[in-house]
């Protein structure tokens, strides 16, 4: 068995992608496998990924009959997967010289369920302009520590699962898989149920990772604003199932506010849109169990401001929780 699996969904990414695997085949470590899942790319990607495959017996590539999106490549990566550890990888992103050398330390070190290190945002402008930054996350955590989990929640990249370390035993134990029917906060969720079945997790501010991101791109996103808010409801509701099991060791209230307003931020977004939002909102403001759901989240006092921005929309009255 292997140390590491690393898993790379990939879908037209030809332009990053002999950066990105290069930068996991030039270390000096021969205890992972890389696993790359192309999901129905229509350029040279599945081609350059076969031409590793054929170079390197640590490459394996599995091809999508159809195209089902990079939640779904990634569970085929999960179980196709053979280390004790997994990682992922996005495939227009790279790693550092010392990945496998930082994280061989740190699994060397106590047994920890999760391992989560720092990240360098890599900004690419449209004149082909590059600036390298460390992230925001600029601490060292361990879960021995005081008020431990909402610190690795509120002071972490959460949004991603590229930036930690995975037991392939609990995933496969709990039958955690990314949520292949949505279309956002996917991440979160995967993070939070598998957070929900651990003790034991470290934090390290060492950046490991390249976030590629682009600036001044003249593209406007097509939100499906139905298919967001039904999740924002999944989201509300797992993060109070964590809360739950995790809130006799700490207060937690902190990471209920903070869901609540992350779902703010997409109700605002969703108002301020001409995609015709208004009836799915409708459906929405209507829902009690959506209602109930956002509502147990909500700080003591506040209230769903957001129904008055959607006038005329109508929509169910329900008392809000002290």
């Amino acid at each position: 068995m292997k140390k590491y699996s690393v898993i790379i969904p990939i879908y037209n990414a030809e332009k990053y992608l002999n950066q990105c695997i290069s930068s996991l085949l030039r270390q000096n470590c021969e205890e992972f496998e890389l696993i790359l899942v192309n999901d129905c790319s229509t350029d040279n990607s599945y081609e350059i990924c076969k031409q590793y495959e054929n170079k390197d017996t640590r490459v394996l590539v599995l091809n999508q009959e159809t195209n089902k999106g990079v939640s779904a490549a990634r569970n085929r990566g999960i179980d196709c997967a053979s280390g004790e550890y997994i990682l992922f990888v996005d495939s227009d992103d790279f790693v550092t010289e010392d990945y496998f050398d930082t994280l061989d330390l740190l699994t060397g070190e106590e047994i920890y369920q999760l391992f989560l290190f720092g990240h360098y945002n890599y900004s690419v402008s449209s004149d082909g302009k590059i600036d390298i930054s460390k992230s925001c996350m600029d601490c060292n955590i361990k879960s021995t520590e005081e008020n431990a989990w909402e610190k690795l929640f509120l002071k972490t990249f959460f949004a991603s699962p590229c930036n930690r370390i995975f037991l392939r035993s609990v995933l496969l134990k709990y039958d955690i898989r990314f949520d292949a029917d949505c279309v956002c906060y996917e991440d979160y969720l995967f993070n939070v149920e598998y957070c929900k079945h651990i003790d034991h997790f470290k934090v390290i501010k060492k950046p490991l990772y390249y976030y590629r991101q682009f600036l001044d791109v003249n593209h406007v996103s097509k939100r499906k604003w139905g298919k967001r808010f039904e999740i924002s409801e999944k989201v509300a509701k797992i993060t109070n199932d964590f809360i739950d099991l995790k809130s006799t060791n700490e207060n937690l209230s902190n990471l209920r506010r903070y869901t609540y307003q992350a779902f703010l931020v997409e109700l605002e977004a969703a108002i301020l849109s001409k995609d015709g939002y208004k009836d799915d909102l409708k459906k929405l403001v209507n829902n009690m169990d959506f209602i109930l759901a956002i509502n147990s989240i909500s700080p003591c006092g506040k209230k769903l401001n957001f129904f008055k921005l959607a006038k005329p929309v109508k929509y169910t009255k329900v008392t809000l929780r002290k």
